[in-house]
């Protein structure tokens, strides 16, 4: 497992995720993040799941939205 899929996996082992969240979480720029989910997807570390979302925009408004969730398998 390369450096940027363990920090991915990591930080989905702590708290299941959508993918804005784990860009604002991570060090990372969003195409590694975008590789590094990916392939972890393949090797099924890692599994999404649509969920509802409550999201804050801009203004503070707060919408609920349904996006994939990422959560990591345990290994």
């Amino acid at each position: 497992m390369y450096t940027y899929e363990r920090m991915v996996y990591e930080a989905l082992r702590r708290s299941p995720m959508h993918f804005t969240q784990l860009l604002q979480s991570l060090p990372i720029g969003e195409r590694a993040t975008r590789t590094a989910l990916r392939r972890l997807l393949e090797k099924r570390y890692v599994y999404r799941k649509k969920e509802e979302v409550s999201i804050r925009d801009w203004k503070g408004r707060t919408m609920k939205k349904r996006l994939y969730v990422y959560h990591a398998n345990s290994i």
